[in-house]
């Protein structure tokens, strides 16, 4: 299994490479079959280190808004394609993903119930939708903050 956390030091802070760590490992228990579409894909850091380590080779597709996000995506060489567009409003045919991803995105946009309908109409029949959204649980439950509230 890769170190997400080893991976993650390189490119980010450790406060924010442990954190994407956590999701990675969590994550990684989850088949995730291609073609697979990334909403909110941003910078392409996240899926560089994630959707790389696969053991199968996948063809991930990254959606972002933010023209500059796209352009460091593509650099990124973590995507098969990348394109512009919204939760509300993809780029994309009818039942054409095996499998939708979005990390820390939904909790974002302007129609939750919108951009699910969305996402019902690019994911193909019996296909996955995994999703991450922060709470105030997000980091009470890492092993440090426990252990540093307990110490206090």
């Amino acid at each position: 299994m890769k170190n997400y956390l080893l991976a993650y030091l390189k490119v980010a802070p450790f406060s924010l490479a442990f954190l994407r760590a956590v999701e990675c490992r969590l994550l990684s228990k989850y088949k995730m079959p291609s073609p697979l579409l990334d909403i909110g894909c941003g910078d392409g850091v996240f899926a560089k280190i994630f959707f790389s380590s696969a053991k199968q080779n996948r063809k991930v597709y990254g959606l972002d808004m933010n023209l500059k996000e796209i352009e460091l995506a593509r650099k990124s060489g973590a995507y098969y394609k990348v394109k512009m567009g919204d939760a509300l409003d993809k780029p994309f045919k009818d039942n054409f993903f095996s499998t939708v991803f979005t990390n820390s995105v939904l909790e974002h946009t302007y129609s939750l119930h919108l951009s699910l309908k969305e996402i019902a109409r690019v994911l193909k029949p019996g296909g996955k939708l995994y999703v991450t959204i922060p709470s105030d649980r997000f980091t009470k439950e890492l092993f440090f903050t426990k252990l540093f509230t307990k110490l206090n």
